[in-house]
């Protein structure tokens, strides 16, 4: 339905962007389809899927944006083990490879490949208790990656227990099916379709049956047996053969290691309501260990290929935070990932420029600018993260635009002091899986302090604003922008876009290093 390109965000950062197909653009039934697909990605928060950054169903061709995840697919894994001597091996792998031809495919030795188990458990149970069926688990749509301890983030209260600590990632929700409406339901409103991937459909799915989430456990099932043997427990020369494999053969199990096999048999009864829960399946999987290498070396490899590849195309910056590509700095970018070496003094006139020009010739001045409390920065389960991260201030800053007759657009900016950069990354992407960021953080209001500081404004709801997050260094900078009329039309968007991305690389570090 859709081809998926690499792109950059405004803040330099790689995203992966899903274009509908030029010949499908103008088919409502294709339409349609990526708008659920949109709304049911949208609808997933946790650290196993690619978040949703933005998207516009209404353009001429109809697009989707994510985050990039850097790291190969399943698929890739196995197929370049299969072309280039093997994955298995390494200190983080077992001695041997179980797979079909042993030492020449790149199948999953058995550590990896509970980590894997584990690290799709989570992700289900992230999708499933969004109120969906995934329903094409399979390997093109798990990506393998080494990010997991960049991408979580020390919750408060929680012993900093890191967030997506198996290296693993869910994405493609193109045909993922919602449950009624109340989150955690486990019946489908409605008949599913036969549609997904035949090798790992479940039963119930190759019936055109009633699906629930028992049905992404049948796959996961048939997923494990790939990653360890290089194919899926149910096999054909003819799709016919491969959809009456998966009704009527019981799949050979018996090459996998003791563990593996107890899961991947479980996972694939027949009958769904014999396969186990997910409580039930992480506890007959074991806890997969935090690591910064969670994959055999093989992995690894192709993780830093990739982003070899990324930087290539995109230029260094695209991995990275932008660098304030509007004028050459008179320090260093490196000074300011720490606080240690950071010279940037916490001031309003060293983080806020007084006025900035958007790209549609908008003018914006400064109307309230200084730091505030971190606790006023949004509500307590997001400001306690802050908080724990050692932030006691963020610096507001509020602009308006100039010279419109009509009523002028408001810019709010917080920017977020991290001890360093590897934290600042953390509470980046802790903001990104919340999902609803843009609509918790605080909305600054025009009206200022006696210090000149900005107090918190009450906007209410249903008004159109955009928002914008980036990283540079130690900080965060976050922006969200509205008509001051609280006005909700959506030709606003341009304005308040042009507005949202001047201010967001305006703001933050590099204004000082303009100075």
């Amino acid at each position: 339905m859709g081809r998926v390109f690499l792109g950059t965000g405004p803040d330099g950062r790689p995203v992966a962007v899903k274009l509908i197909r030029a010949a499908l653009a103008d088919d409502a039934r294709h339409q349609g389809r990526f708008r659920r697909e949109v709304a049911a990605a949208r609808r997933v928060r946790g650290a196993h899927t690619a978040p949703v950054l933005d998207a516009d169903l209404d353009a001429p061709t109809p697009w989707l944006a994510s985050t990039f995840v850097s790291g190969p697919s399943l698929q890739q894994v196995v197929d370049a083990g299969a072309a280039g001597g093997g994955i298995g091996g390494g200190a983080d792998a077992d001695a041997a490879t179980v797979g079909v031809t042993t030492g020449s495919t790149g199948t999953l030795p058995e550590k990896a490949a509970l980590r894997l188990a584990a690290g799709l458990t989570a992700a289900l149970d992230e999708i499933h208790g969004a109120g969906l069926v995934h329903r094409d688990l399979k390997p093109d749509n798990i990506l393998l990656t080494d990010e997991a301890t960049t991408t979580g983030v020390p919750l408060a209260g929680q012993g900093g227990v890191l967030v997506n600590d198996e290296g693993v990632r869910v994405v493609d929700f193109g045909i993922a099916l919602a449950t009624d409406d109340a989150p955690g339901s486990t019946r489908l409103t409605r008949t599913g379709w036969a549609v997904g991937s035949p090798p790992y459909m479940s039963p119930e799915q190759v019936e055109g049956a009633a699906i629930t989430p028992a049905s992404d456990i049948f796959s996961l099932g048939a997923v494990l047996v790939m990653a360890c043997t290089g194919a899926s427990p149910f096999t054909g020369t003819s799709m016919p053969q491969v959809l009456h494999s998966v009704l009527h053969s019981e799949p050979d199990l018996s090459a996998l290691p003791d563990r593996i096999r107890a899961v991947a048999e479980a996972c694939l009864a027949k009958d769904p309501a014999e396969r186990p829960g997910l409580g039930r399946l992480q506890d007959l999987i074991g806890h997969a260990a935090a690591s910064t290498r969670p994959w055999p070396p093989r992995v690894n490899d192709l993780v830093r290929d990739q982003r070899a590849e990324v930087d290539r195309i995109l230029g260094p910056a695209g991995g990275a935070a932008t660098t304030g590509a509007e004028g050459d700095g008179k320090i260093d970018e490196e000074t300011w990932s720490s606080r240690a070496t950071d010279p940037i003094p916490f001031t309003a006139d060293a983080l806020l420029p007084e006025k900035f020009v958007n790209d549609l010739d908008g003018e914006y001045v400064r109307v309230a600018a200084g730091p505030r409390p971190a606790e006023e920065a949004g509500p307590r389960n997001l400001t306690s993260v802050l908080t724990s991260c050692d932030c006691s201030q963020v610096m507001a800053g509020v602009y308006l635009e100039q010279g419109s007759p009509n009523p002028p657009v408001l810019v709010s900016v917080t920017v977020v002091p991290m001890p360093d950069s590897a934290m600042a990354s953390m509470v980046y992407n802790f903001l990104l899986q919340d999902g609803e960021w843009e609509k918790k953080l605080t909305l600054w209001s025009a009206q200022s302090h006696s210090d000149g500081s900005p107090r918190r404004g009450d906007y209410g709801d249903g008004f159109f604003e955009r928002a914008h997050m980036r990283t540079s260094g130690r900080y965060v900078i976050t922006v969200r922008t509205l008509r001051t009329d609280l006005l909700a039309e959506t030709w606003l968007y341009p304005y308040v876009y042009a507005a949202t991305t001047r201010a967001s690389r305006s703001c933050g570090p590099e204004n000082y290093g303009k100075r």
